[in-house]
């Protein structure tokens, strides 16, 4: 966990974790604690920080103006900012000797489903112009795409996909399930079955996809 990580790499740090339910380890170091939380509700805290990071949060929020807003107001002068998103697109790669379609009308569909309640799981891409009206400046975006499964010939490339493969393959559900059956109202034992199929796709070596992962980071004037 990056909280855990980080408060272990910097003892000197104070880390404060948030979370929408209480998933995190017993045992944490001492400079290190959690809440559980909303970060769409307005954001209470008896101190400012320097340096928030999120990740992985789009499937979740609304509003991103507001968040950005509220991470601004929450930063201590010259504080920065970092977001992590990975869009929910997995796009067959030129090198691929066969598509993807499990994978590609499963995404869609989340997708459209994500918009009926106000949620764009496509948008880390756009965000420059939001996170600057939030006030911030130094911006900075990192576009990269992450293979899914070992296809890369490369050996670093090779080794994420591996790692990006086995983190699908454990958590599709979880990032589809509740999209699929409660607002599109498709019968939950479709849904596991549908999931199979695309389960099958990520473990088809002639299947060569990727995802795209946007960093953003910005600063706080002092």
């Amino acid at each position: 966990m990056w909280a855990i990580e980080f408060a272990d790499e910097h003892p000197e740090a104070i880390v404060t974790g948030v979370d929408l339910s209480p998933v995190q380890p017993s045992f944490v170091p001492p400079n290190c604690h959690f809440i559980v939380d909303d970060i769409e509700y307005d954001w209470v805290y008896d101190k400012q920080f320097d340096y928030i990071h999120g990740r992985f949060l789009s499937m979740g929020i609304r509003d991103w103006s507001r968040v950005f807003k509220q991470s601004f107001d929450t930063l201590k002068p010259g504080g920065w900012v970092e977001y992590q998103e990975a869009e929910l697109i997995f796009t067959a790669d030129p090198s691929s000797p066969k598509p993807n379609p499990e994978m590609s009308a499963l995404s869609d569909d989340v997708q459209e489903a994500a918009k009926r309640i106000g949620v764009d799981i496509r948008q880390a891409h756009g965000w420059k112009d939001a996170i600057g009206g939030a006030g911030f400046v130094n911006h900075s975006m990192l576009h990269t795409r992450w293979p899914l499964g070992p296809w890369s010939n490369d050996a670093k490339e090779k080794a994420l996909g591996k790692m990006n493969q086995r983190n699908m393959l454990n958590g599709i559900e979880g990032l589809t399930l509740a999209y699929l059956v409660r607002i599109r109202g498709d019968p939950a034992e479709e849904v596991r079955q549908r999931l199979e199929r695309v389960r099958a796709e990520m473990k088809d070596p002639d299947v060569h996809m990727y995802m795209d992962l946007y960093v953003h980071v910005a600063q706080k004037p002092t």
